[in-house]
């Protein structure tokens, strides 16, 4: 016989309730060229710009923010110190007293979401109007 069968519920992360992402984000193919990014290669080095897209994968786990609590951690995963992803997140980020973020990650995962949305109400009414069928 064959086991209980998986929901794709209990297989997929969640992330924003019952939106699910796969492993993967846009971002722009010339990122190279940001001034931002430039300035973090010129300041730093490339390891920072390694670093930096870790930070980035980090950021679209957890939703687009991160508190700044959050440091230590963070560097013992980049196997780095605190004061190296401070100014990462100094150069590139956005910032204030608790969170860090990046405005387009969160552009981004707004429209994710939204888009999101939009597939769940369409599949509810098309359900629907299959039910008032039978």
């Amino acid at each position: 016989s064959r086991g209980k069968q998986k929901r794709i519920e209990d297989v997929l992360p969640k992330v924003f309730g019952n939106l699910y992402m796969t492993n993967y984000f846009s971002h722009d193919y010339d990122a190279q060229s940001d001034i931002k990014l430039q300035n973090l290669v010129m300041k730093m080095d490339y390891e920072a710009l390694g670093r930096y897209w870790c930070i980035v994968e980090m950021l679209y786990k957890q939703g687009g923010k991160i508190s700044l609590d959050q440091c230590e951690s963070i560097a013992f995963a980049l196997r780095t110190d605190c004061n190296n992803i401070k100014e990462i997140v100094s150069l590139v980020f956005s910032s204030d007293d608790e969170y860090f973020w990046s405005e387009t990650i969160l552009k981004r995962l707004k429209i994710q979401k939204d888009k999101s949305q939009k597939a769940k109400k369409a599949a509810q009414k098309k359900w629907e109007n299959e039910a008032e069928k039978r």
